[in-house]
This record gives C-alpha cells, sequence and structure tokens, in this order.
C-alpha cells in the first residue's frame, strides 16, 4: 500500500490539485445520488471520505512535508535503512521517522519551543509577575477611590453651569409648525 501511495498515487495528485479532486467527487456523488442502490447513504459517504483523503494527500505532497527517502539519505544520514523514511508533521513541525517495513514510528523529535526558562530563573519570574499584578490591583484601587471624587466634581460643575443659564421654556417639534 506504501508503494502504491508513493510511487503511483502521489505524482497524479500533486499534477491534479486538490480543486480538480474535489471536482471529480463531486461528479461522482452527484451521479451516485441519482443512481438507486440497495444501502442508501452507504457508498455516498464512501466517496466523500474518499475525496477528502485524496485532496488532503495532494495537499501533502504538494507542500512537501513527505521527504523521498533516495533524495535525502545522501544529503543526511547514511545509517538509515531503506525502508525508513522522515516526515515533518505539519501541525508542530515535529520530525518522525517511519519503518516502512514494521509499519511503526522508529524515532520523535520534537521543535525547540524557544522557551528555555531555567529552574534557577523560576523565582524572579514569578516574583516579577508578582509585582506586575500588585501594581495593577493597586492602579485598579486608585481609580475606584478617586472615581467618587472626580463625579462629585463633575455633578458640582454641571449644578454651576445649570445655575447661570437661564431658564427658558423648551421648545417642542409641535411648537415649530
Amino acid at each position: 500500500m506504501g508503494f502504491l501511495t508513493s510511487r503511483v498515487l502521489m505524482p497524479v495528485l500533486t499534477r491534479l490539485g486538490s480543486r480538480t479532486i474535489i471536482g471529480i467527487g463531486g461528479t461522482l456523488f452527484v451521479l451516485n445520488m441519482l443512481i438507486p442502490d440497495p444501502l442508501p447513504l452507504v457508498d455516498e459517504f464512501l466517496i466523500l471520505a474518499a475525496t477528502i483523503l485524496l485532496s488532503r494527500m495532494a495537499k501533502a505532497g504538494a507542500t512537501g512535508a513527505v521527504r523521498q527517502y533516495d533524495d535525502y539519505v545522501a544529503k543526511k544520514d547514511s545509517a538509515r535503512l531503506q525502508s525508513e523514511r522522515e516526515v515533518v508533521c505539519p501541525c508542530c513541525n515535529a520530525v518522525l521517522v517511519i519503518d516502512l517495513n514494521l509499519g511503526r514510528i522508529i524515532s520523535h523529535s520534537e521543535p525547540s519551543s524557544g522557551l528555555n526558562i531555567e529552574l534557577s530563573d523560576a523565582q524572579r519570574i514569578l516574583a516579577d509577575e508578582k509585582a506586575r499584578r500588585e501594581a495593577a490591583f493597586e492602579q485598579s484601587f486608585n481609580t475606584e477611590r478617586t472615581k467618587g471624587d472626580a463625579l462629585s466634581k463633575r455633578f458640582e460643575e454641571a449644578l454651576k453651569q445649570a445655575k447661570d443659564e437661564p431658564i427658558s421654556k423648551p421648545t417642542r417639534d409641535f411648537d415649530l409648525d
């Protein structure tokens, strides 16, 4: 099965592309819906699953997620067997070495996360975070404490302005006619 997908199916899929494969799968799906069958919806789901699988394989082959061993062994490591393939995970960029004869993962190496925190720095990091939280709390506390003063000051200004203005009768839309 591995030979069929890697040597025969993948070159065809990368040439066709995802849109063409989805178009072919959609056409087969519509034809299958028009022709009656003894088990309803079973073959429709199989065609849908095959279309999704083939389009994902075409995308993986087009982006080069699977490296061919024949070209790779000369560049990197001559200790690898011919039945081993190196695969890069598209989600987490981990490198998996898979033995095709065994059908198992031989080795796995995770990419570096870029976050190198030493245990000796942990106390300093926690202290910095505590100081940041305390400063945010203090600022929020002071804002809430002085909020009443600011509101009463604004009220006094509005009251003073209201006393200075003359009292007039408000205009209504009805009076404008």
